[in-house]
């Protein structure tokens, strides 16, 4: 897309904005489906993560219920279809839609480094379109969403549910940039993919989808790793430009 980016109906500060659709409150901290907002959460983690707490019985049911429409890839670098969460979390189509552009997806990498643009108009029409032509080549290949096992571990301690976090999921990047512990993307036990295709991934919170294990459990997921201080240090740099 060319043109400058136009600016958000109302220069409404983010702190007027961020909306959370289960505490309802008007603060700074990032937009979410579900309570608690925690910052650096992937878009796909969050509508997992509202399947999980939502008592819907499918991924089906979930996906209808929020996008009105058949499951499709929410591991693409940026998702499409997201504007319909603006009707879930009370915002204005345009400026809720950038926030989650912003706040849950690779977005700002494309921003950046592409030169990426979002600034359609205030329909609808608009919007999905801006969004169609966004990156979409998924993270390295179909079925490779990246999790940390001690992320999981410190971020159940912390905000009491799992998170799979957008940091993780940029290119090139193989190791955490806060454990510095090598990222998992398949089942240490059947070594199935977490992913699946047009699919949520619900392993951080139910285990694999195929045998059940738990992403946490066995001691050897979360045991110290030989240093690779150059994948480390990328990890960590990567994840500073996405904040």
């Amino acid at each position: 897309m060319t043109g400058a980016e136009v600016p958000l109906e109302g220069n409404r500060s983010e702190a007027d904005t961020a909306v959370s659709l289960c505490s309802g409150k008007n603060d700074v901290e990032p937009m979410t489906l579900c309570a608690p907002a925690i910052p650096g959460e992937s878009l796909i983690s969050q509508v997992s993560r509202y399947h999980v707490t939502s008592g819907n019985v499918t991924t089906r049911d979930t996906y209808d219920e929020l996008f009105q429409r058949a499951p499709f890839r929410l591991t693409f670098w940026v998702p499409p279809h997201i504007a319909s969460l603006s009707v879930w979390l009370k915002g204005e189509l345009v400026e809720t839609t950038h926030r989650l552009l912003r706040e849950s997806t690779l977005f700002p990498l494309f921003k950046m480094f592409n030169g990426a643009r979002f600034a359609p108009s205030a329909s609808r029409e608009s919007v999905d379109e801006a969004l169609r032509r966004q990156p979409k080549r998924i993270v390295a290949e179909s079925g490779w969403t990246r999790i940390c096992p001690l992320c999981v571990i410190k971020d159940s301690e912390k905000y009491g549910t799992a998170v799979i976090r957008s940091a993780h999921q940029i290119p090139g990047v193989s190791h955490c940039h806060s454990h510095g512990t090598p990222l998992q993307d398949w089942c240490q036990k059947c070594r199935c993919p977490f992913e699946r295709k047009n699919d949520l991934v619900l392993t951080p919170w139910l285990g694999c989808a195929v045998c059940e294990a738990r992403l946490v459990g066995d001691p050897s997921q979360t045991e110290a790793v030989p240093d690779d201080s150059r994948a480390i240090g990328f990890a960590r740099f990567a994840a500073r430009l996405l904040e």
